[in-house]
């Protein structure tokens, strides 16, 4: 999609929202959480699939699963990590998690039984970790600005050359471009870099953040854009490194931005803030077609880790555009939302 079309829609929002019980989560303890969601949506057939992995304060991976709008269901228990859980990565076929830990060590492990696959460890301690698209390999970066690309298939692993990298706590996410041959990274030396997965070379440094710290980022299907969230979102093309939005509704003067995810035809950015408020948004438009308050109970912590976003993989249904989101909180709140939208020309 070109990011300057003038196209518009109209939609409506079905929203289901579910908490996932656990008896041993302390009701005082927030959790990383990250989701894998597939939807099928056709005439006479509506099924999807949502996998979703929380933390435990033990140091543990709870997984549970979800079908056709069923309730999620606690699925499997990992224990295999000392010390506090720092990230976690659904494989892109959902077979495989992939866990880093205070500990020092990466763990790729299989979420049917639960054994470990491959360990890597004398790490630096790893906050963010990203799968490539065909699943062969593992960026990772660290709390010293490292990054490393783990294979998930045996014991190997090779590193980037980050020494322009000058932020004083790490890497803070990594996503890769749908094509699997770029990657970018993102911290708090508050600039977005673009990497060429095979050489290594950076290829692209983007600086229009200026002085805030860059938590997240997202690439568009078609890899002309990246969308990266500070003090507000900026979306910005790859070859030039030129801003062609700037995303300015979330309230980030009490909240940050924590989480943003391009839909799969590339016509939608959902974004969600600490505040537990979700947008989605259609570029060019800067102002949001929806907003939604995720559930929140107080008394829980709230703001210390990110809220999980996940499109659906799939779409299709041809008398009206169906669209899957799923959002999940670190109060361990998931909800499904369906966009159901009506296509409209503007000129």
């Amino acid at each position: 999609m070109n990011i300057l079309s003038t196209e518009s829609c109209m939609a409506q929002l079905r929203i289901t929202s579910f908490e996932l019980e656990c008896e041993l989560l302390d009701p005082h303890y927030s959790s990383l959480v990250a989701l894998s969601y597939s939807a099928k949506t056709a005439p006479g057939e509506d099924s999807r699939d949502l996998s979703i992995a929380c933390t435990l304060p033990g140091f543990d991976v709870q997984l549970w699963e979800m079908s056709n709008c069923d309730k999620p269901v606690p699925r499997l228990r990992y224990q295999e990590h000392h010390d506090e859980i720092t990230a976690l990565a659904w494989s892109p076929d959902q077979q495989l998690m992939a866990s880093a830990s205070e500990d020092r060590t990466v763990r790729i492990w299989d979420v049917e039984t639960g054994t470990t696959r491959l360990l890597y460890t004398e790490q630096p301690v790893i906050r963010a970790l990203s799968w490539s698209p065909d699943g062969r390999l593992l960026a990772t970066g660290s709390e010293d600005n490292h990054i490393s690309l783990l294979h998930t298939t045996h014991l190997e692993a090779r590193s980037i050359d980050t020494g322009q990298l000058t932020g004083n706590y790490g890497i803070d996410a990594i996503a890769w471009s749908p094509g699997g041959s770029k990657f970018a990274s993102v911290g708090d030396d508050n600039q977005v870099y673009l990497w060429d997965a095979t050489s290594g070379a950076n290829l692209l440094c983007y600086a229009g953040h200026e002085d805030y710290w860059v938590l997240n980022l997202a690439w568009s299907p078609d890899e002309k854009y990246i969308a990266s969230g500070a003090d507000n979102i900026h979306v910005w093309d790859v070859e030039t490194g030129v801003c062609q939005v700037i995303y300015l509704q979330h309230n980030t003067t009490e909240y940050w931005i924590d989480q943003i995810a391009w839909s799969p035809d590339g016509r939608f950015i959902a974004s969600t803030s600490t505040d537990n408020v979700l947008h989605i948004w259609h570029p060019p438009q800067k102002t949001p077609l929806y907003v939604y308050a995720h559930p929140y109970k107080a008394g829980q912590l709230e703001g210390l880790t990110a809220n999980a976003l996940a499109w659906s993989k799939t779409l299709q249904k041809p008398e009206m555009t169906s669209q899957q989101l799923a959002i999940g909180s670190c109060n361990r709140t998931v909800s499904l939302i369906d966009i159901l939208e009506e296509e409209e020309e503007r000129s």
